[in-house]
């Protein structure tokens, strides 16, 4: 605990964060913390009408591309604040996945590349 105090002191830790902090560690739950962190995130984010999405794309955006596509995921989102993840799959071609909790937007070239494929096999048959 003195280490934890001289931590908290140095750092400006707030009483209320201190206190859980020991809280957990008294009952040994001190490897929880990052789950304790993502729930925490997760009432703020709820609180602030933000939601969480992923945007996997085939290469790096620029600011402006950034914003541009989280304007459009926010309309998807039902007009909330969006925090973007961005996550990089050259494999996708081009275009964007966009996951919004367990709803999944795939925008990628890849995805229609396989559905023109489906539609061609099935117009054989």
């Amino acid at each position: 605990m003195k280490v934890l105090d001289a931590i908290a002191s140095r750092i400006g830790m707030s009483k209320a964060a201190r206190n859980l902090i020991a809280v957990m560690i008294a009952h040994q739950r001190l490897h929880e913390v990052n789950e304790v962190l993502a729930s925490y995130s997760a009432v703020v984010d709820e609180e602030n009408s933000v939601t969480e999405t992923e945007i996997t794309t085939a290469r790096p955006l620029d600011d402006t591309n950034r914003k541009l596509l989280e304007q459009q995921v926010a309309k998807l989102a039902g007009g909330q604040k969006v925090h973007a993840t961005y996550f990089e799959d050259p494999t996708l071609l081009g275009g964007a996945v966009v996951r919004i909790g367990s709803t999944v937007y795939d925008g990628s070239v890849r995805a229609q590349l396989q559905q023109l494929k489906q539609r061609m096999v099935a117009a054989q048959v």
